[in-house]
């Protein structure tokens, strides 16, 4: 059975998004600022990943 590429996918940016996840979280006693900095590298980890094209 072959392997889901859209899951390989998932699978290869999964460790960035859990890094920003990470720092995400340790962010939240810092100012807003450094707040919103962290949420967005999140939000663009983890858009990179769902909007990522399959493997063929």
């Amino acid at each position: 059975m072959s392997e889901d590429p859209r899951e390989t996918a998932i699978e290869a940016g999964q460790p960035e998004v859990e890094a920003a996840l990470a720092n995400l979280a340790s962010a939240a006693d810092q100012p807003l600022a450094a707040q919103a900095d962290a949420f967005e590298a999140f939000h663009a980890a983890l858009t990179h990943v769902l909007d990522a094209e399959p493997a063929e």
